[in-house]
């Protein structure tokens, strides 16, 4: 669960459990919608420019959920995670996302 505030601290109580509340669902959406639109064009040779925000949208979330869950640094290199061959291709996968992901953030640059 990406959205869950779990924070030991006071500072996640209300505030932040509000905002969880008010802006969840909004979130879950756009998510949801940038997959199926990721999914409806993965065979086509180009991507239109919504489709290309859809697969950055959805290349970066995942690209996140992986750096937190290992938690990655700006330090981090693959060294970091060569004992554990989970981590290991995990952080595999990481590196090539943010591959994918500035080139398609090149390409959109290049389509404005």
């Amino acid at each position: 669960e990406i959205y869950q505030c779990d924070w030991s601290s006071d500072v996640c109580s209300s505030d932040l459990e509000d905002f969880d509340r008010m802006v969840r669902d909004d979130l879950v959406h756009q998510r949801l919608a940038a997959l199926e639109t990721m999914e409806a064009s993965i065979d086509e040779e180009r991507l239109t420019q919504e489709q290309a925000e859809a697969w950055l949208a959805s290349i970066n979330d995942v690209r996140l959920i992986l750096g937190v869950r290992l938690a990655v640094s700006e330090e981090s290199t693959p060294e970091d995670f060569a004992e554990d061959e989970g981590k290991r291709g995990a952080f595999a996968v990481y590196l090539y996302l943010g591959f994918l992901e500035e080139h398609v953030v090149t390409a959109l640059a290049g389509a404005v």
